[in-house]
């Protein structure tokens, strides 16, 4: 994936715990070992379920990793779903004695396919960063922050708000400001200008000792 959760060593945990639970079963052990046997698969299985095989498959997705890893992913997570219904039935019927082999071999093969699948994939492409939480239509002179769109109706402060925001850090100074947008020289014509920014926008405008730079809330 790769991921900090090991996701087979989860399903050996489950392989073991049921298999031994099984055996008990076929055994006619008593009561009580079935009771501690049994309580050892359904920890086993909730920590895998805790997992989110799920989300760990879409993150996979995400990252680009290769068909097999999610296709492993699914079947593990459609094993371990009926190993869940499984763990939390009475298992006192007959007909459902034991944890379901067909969901214990599903969930084995998936887990030696998933090895197999990570071994050979790699480490696949990183996820795609975040979208910015502050864009910039120039053509529109449009501020758009967290998915709101801002109409600045004063080019001169739409190109002053602007360049503070492409400054960055630690900030930009009225001098450098007025290099970069004609007719903005002067003590108070950058003061000036940002408070015909709509409110919202102002805002976020810091005045520190390095200048004006963009601080989001």
């Amino acid at each position: 994936m790769p991921t900090q959760i090991d996701i087979p060593v989860l399903a050996d945990a489950i392989l073991e715990a049921a298999n031994h639970f099984n055996w008990l079963r076929r055994q006619g052990r008593s009561e009580k070992e079935d009771a501690a046997a049994r309580a050892e698969v359904v920890a086993a299985v909730r920590a895998l379920y805790d997992a989110d095989v799920r989300a760990l498959r879409d993150r996979a997705v995400a990252a680009g990793r290769v068909e097999a890893v999610v296709l492993a992913l699914d079947q593990v997570e459609q094993a371990n779903g009926a190993l869940l219904t499984d763990a939390y039935s009475p298992l006192g019927d007959p007909s459902r004695a034991e944890f379901d082999a067909d969901a214990l071999e599903t969930l084995r093969v998936a887990t030696l396919r998933l090895r197999a699948a990570e071994a050979a994939a790699g480490p696949g492409r990183p996820p795609p960063p975040p979208p910015s939480r502050l864009t910039f239509d120039d053509q529109r002179q449009v501020v758009t922050l967290d998915g709101e769109e801002y109409l600045v109706g004063d080019a001169a402060a739409y190109r002053v708000y602007r360049t503070i925001a492409d400054a960055g850090l630690p900030g930009i100074t009225k001098a450098r400001i007025s290099l970069k947008v004609p007719g903005t020289a002067g003590r108070k014509t950058v003061p000036r200008l940002i408070t015909k920014l709509p409110k919202t926008l102002e805002q976020t405008i810091d005045r520190g000792g390095a200048g004006f730079r963009i601080r989001l809330p």
